[in-house]
């Protein structure tokens, strides 16, 4: 539920930040596209990926954020920006801005309920394969940008501790030892 309300709050919120170059430009629109950007980069603090995949270039050599407290620090976040889009909601008068501002707002409480939720009934995981291949894909789709794929591969490596050499560990497994073991388990039997 709440990596759908996580995605739902992205497609609003691009849309909010790409859709001044479709339609004619107007005030409120620009007012109410500078409330988005402020989410947005709360959401590219921790996930840059997704941030990429968005064409936000600037978020390009970043990697996820799977410190400590993640959940927290996200739900903390979420609710200083809301609690600014509240206040703007406040002040403002054009009814086009208020109604942006009210979807926005709710998005993000959606999206703070959907991070307890998710705390309280399922364990913390992470597929990190799924991560690395999203992120690298956005950065590969354009062509332009595979330079920063291999910095935010180095990124995960260097945070992860990862190596991407294989160790004497992976070394000591080979096609040679899997048949000699396949064949030692099938004559037990």
């Amino acid at each position: 539920m709440g990596v759908m309300i996580s995605r739902v709050l992205w497609v609003v919120l691009a849309a909010a930040w790409f859709a001044p170059g479709a339609l004619a430009a107007a005030e409120w629109v620009e007012r109410s596209d500078e409330h988005a950007r402020a989410l947005i980069e709360v959401q590219a603090r921790f996930s840059p990926e997704m941030a990429t995949s968005l064409g936000m270039a600037r978020f390009d050599r970043e990697v996820a954020d799977l410190g400590p407290e993640l959940d927290e620090r996200r739900r903390d976040a979420l609710n200083e920006a809301m609690r600014q889009l509240q206040a703007e909601l406040l002040n403002e008068r054009d009814p086009n801005v208020r109604q942006d501002l009210m979807l926005m707002i709710d998005a993000t409480r959606r999206q703070i309920e959907g991070i307890d939720i998710h705390g309280r009934h399922l364990l913390p995981f992470v597929d990190a394969p799924a991560l690395v291949f999203r992120g690298v894909q956005a950065l590969l789709q354009g062509g332009c940008r595979k330079r920063a794929a291999l910095l935010r591969r180095n990124g995960w490596s260097a945070t992860s501790g990862c190596t991407t050499r294989p160790t004497k560990r992976a070394s000591r497994f080979s096609p040679r030892r899997a048949r000699a073991s396949r064949r030692a388990w099938t004559s037990r039997t």
